[in-house]
């Protein structure tokens, strides 16, 4: 449980940042502002950027830089080396775009501005919904799938089509392999389990970052942030504090404007068939690992 003392009537306005870096070789985000009053909840967009990561030799500390000290490379060095990365780094975002248009099917990016559009408005209801999640004791990811009806029951009414999905996604899987997750498909705590490993994976090269801030009346600010490379982007954080809940996630896509790329609204509110291809990609590995423990 999050222990905010967050309440929805003790909210003035709420800041969303949605950004994105992408292998430390370009960088994007949008700022989003939410203003509450009695009448109207309104939304407008503060900010875009899209530009190349660019590393700023001067904040680093090159007395801290043993390797580079051990090679005999100089400051004066070291910073004409930092200038020649992010030349390269130029080049390289202008082959990146061409493949956007190839995997997203855009060419097209995210402005450079700062200023103040509107949006439009948003339902009260589901901002209060978003305080009693943040507020709520359910932090794990599994009550989620209860909440939504995937329970062992489901996964009996359903294993024999997950197994089915399963061979088209291994085509060339041994008979012990088919075998063996035939079983295991049957199995909730096994479920449950690659469900988690498919949601919370680590080591990408890309590194989405979400803040959502709510200032109170009396001036305080309450931040929620994520860095969750998966889908749901979980785990959030607030004061060292994390919670997996899915619903979290998809409750604060629904308060960004639809934007069809550059953006993490798609992560955060999958489709379940997306989240189920995952769950079985995972399966086999999860499988073997709890065996192997056994």
């Amino acid at each position: 449980m999050f222990d905010t003392g967050l309440r929805y009537d003790s909210i003035q306005k709420i800041i969303l940042l949605d950004s994105y870096n992408d292998n430390y070789e370009r960088v994007w985000g949008r700022e989003y502002q939410i203003e509450i009053d009695s009448m109207d909840i309104q939304i407008f967009q503060t900010e875009e950027y899209y530009h190349s990561y660019q590393f700023d030799f001067n904040s680093i500390d090159y007395d801290s830089l043993k390797l580079l000290k051990s090679r005999g490379i100089s400051k004066s060095r070291a910073k004409k080396l930092t200038k020649q990365v992010n030349n390269q780094i130029d080049k390289k975002i202008a082959y990146k775009e061409k493949l956007d248009s190839i995997v997203w099917g855009t060419s097209s990016k995210p402005e450079n501005w700062k200023g103040k559009r509107k949006i439009g408005s948003i339902n009260k209801e589901l901002l209060e919904n978003l305080v009693n999640t943040i507020n709520s004791k359910k932090i794990s990811p599994y009550n989620y799938l209860r909440d939504t009806g995937i329970d062992s029951a489901w996964l009996q009414s359903n294993s024999k089509r997950l197994f089915e999905n399963w061979l088209k996604l291994h085509p060339n899987a041994k008979e012990q392999s088919k075998s063996n997750i035939s079983e295991a498909l049957k199995d909730y705590n096994l479920f449950k389990k690659a469900f988690f490993h498919y949601i919370t994976p680590g080591n990408f090269t890309h590194y989405p970052f979400f803040e959502i801030s709510f200032i109170t009346k009396s001036n305080d600010t309450i931040r929620l942030e994520s860095r969750g490379q998966g889908q749901y982007q979980v785990p959030w954080t607030l004061n060292d504090k994390k919670n997996y809940n899915p619903k979290l996630s998809i409750l604060i896509s629904n308060l960004i404007p639809d934007q069809q790329f550059y953006s993490v609204k798609s992560r955060l509110d999958p489709d379940w068939s997306q989240t189920e291809e995952g769950i079985l990609n995972a399966f086999e590995r999860v499988q073997s690992m709890y065996e192997s423990k056994k």
